[in-house]
């Protein structure tokens, strides 16, 4: 742990920040501790109950249409003729699934199945596969994701979902970076040397690649700097460097034991959440107001505590050290749940940018995800909770937590069966593909 600690504090000497930029980004940091802290640890009240019979009849229409949704996936055309008929069937059967089961209301359904929304995926899907042909499933999933955040921010900046070389390559990233650092069989001075050299060539130096991975890392950097030049946007590269050293301080979460406290583990989750998405902000079009980072910023962080409560298994496992995993080591975690709660509605509503009301529905929208997102993982971590805390929460979910804590290992047992019955027919080897 000692070693990490000395890595993470020597690579992150290696950068600096022009001072504004290094001003903002401890002002956004400073002040999403302030409103974490700040938040209250009350139960939350939601708009929306469920009655267990509510929740019975939804797993019913929930179950019936992944039978429907498998038969059609299993039906897939052999000829070309017909695969647009089959995937606006498809689409239909899952647009079924989100009202029918999840109550979702028909203006979510327009935004999140677009036309633009489909090209982005599609597309993004085919350069990932160009660029690497060996990209693992896990992986690409990853990177759609970020994919899909930054879709969510142009549309903040009344811009339609689209995909530039940019926001390609930085999504991309992800896997190569982001998980190399996660791996515990990589030693410390192998990410010590990559963290370095990588800082190196976002801050500009002209690198020759020692080995493939890093290769495919300075070719992905290599197309941002195609799209936007360092000297006419200087704050992409400020901003890549800044969810670079993020990673690297997050190092200091990783080993048997955990001497950091929890305000130096907020802070690391803070920066490296915050930075991240306010990289995805300022490689839509290379320039953002502060107003537009400051909001991106709290945005990052959001996502970056959901994904901390969903990995908490995962995390302790891997002995990695997130205010939830930590927490979870001495106490249950209903309290720190519902100030996550709490602090999601906070940073969504408290940016005068997007106060107009032709946001609304998105926000709505980024919010009843996040939502979703927060009951499935105390559903699957459900012995971190209290009995009555457990019992509260999940009146406010569609389907039954018992429901969700089987469905994932569910649709993996069957998405792993489509995926044989596609390799037995010489067809499509992902879900993705399907898109065409």
């Amino acid at each position: 742990m000692l070693a990490l600690a000395t890595v993470a504090a020597t690579t992150a000497r290696l950068y600096s920040f022009d001072d504004s930029f290094r001003e903002d980004l401890d002002g956004f940091i400073d002040r999403c501790i302030a409103l974490w802290e700040t938040t209250g640890t009350h139960p939350p009240q939601l708009s929306v109950r469920y009655e267990r019979s509510q929740q019975r009849n939804n797993e019913r229409k929930f179950d019936l249409l992944i039978d429907l949704v498998e038969r059609q996936l299993r039906g897939f055309p052999d000829s070309v003729l017909g695969r647009d008929r089959w995937r606006r069937n498809i689409l239909t059967s899952v647009k079924q699934i989100c009202t029918a089961s999840l109550g979702l209301p028909e203006v979510y359904l327009n935004i999140l199945f677009s036309g633009e929304y489909t090209k982005v995926t599609r597309d993004f899907v085919h350069q990932a596969r160009q660029f690497d042909p060996a990209i693992e499933l896990a992986d690409l999933g990853q990177a759609m994701r970020n994919v899909w955040v930054t879709n969510y921010l142009q549309m903040l900046l009344d811009l339609k979902p689209s995909l530039n070389p940019a926001v390609f390559a930085y999504s991309m990233l992800y896997p190569y970076t982001d998980n190399y650092l996660d791996r515990p069989e990589i030693s410390p001075h192998s990410k010590a040397a990559f963290n370095r050299r990588f800082g190196l060539r976002l801050g500009g130096a002209a690198l020759l690649p020692l080995e493939r991975h890093e290769k495919q890392v300075f070719q992905l950097i290599e197309i941002i700097e195609n799209k936007y030049s360092r000297s006419a946007f200087p704050e992409v590269y400020q901003s890549l460097l800044a969810i670079h050293n993020g990673q690297v301080r997050s190092l200091e979460q990783q080993g048997a034991s955990c001497p950091l406290d929890l305000s130096r583990i907020l802070r690391i989750s803070i920066e490296k959440g915050g930075a991240s998405v306010l990289a995805d902000g300022y490689l839509i079009d290379g320039k953002l107001t502060r107003a537009e980072a400051d909001f991106f910023f709290g945005f990052g962080v959001l996502l970056q505590l959901q994904d901390d409560l969903q990995d908490l298994q995962q995390d302790r496992c891997s002995q990695r050290w997130t205010i939830f995993s930590r927490i979870a080591e001495e106490t249950r975690l209903d309290a720190v749940t519902s100030r996550l709660c709490h602090f999601m509605g906070s940073v969504l509503e408290r940016s005068g940018r997007f106060s107009d009301a032709r946001y609304a529905t998105l926000k709505e929208l980024i919010g009843n995800n996040c939502l979703v997102l927060m009951l499935q993982s105390i559903a699957i971590n459900s012995s971190h909770y209290s009995r009555d805390y457990l019992r509260y929460m999940e009146s406010f979910s569609p389907l039954s937590f018992s429901y969700l804590r089987k469905l994932r290992p569910r649709l993996e047992k069957r998405h792993a069966g489509v995926l044989a019955s596609f390799r037995r027919r010489s067809s499509p080897i992902s879900v993705y593909d399907l898109l065409g």
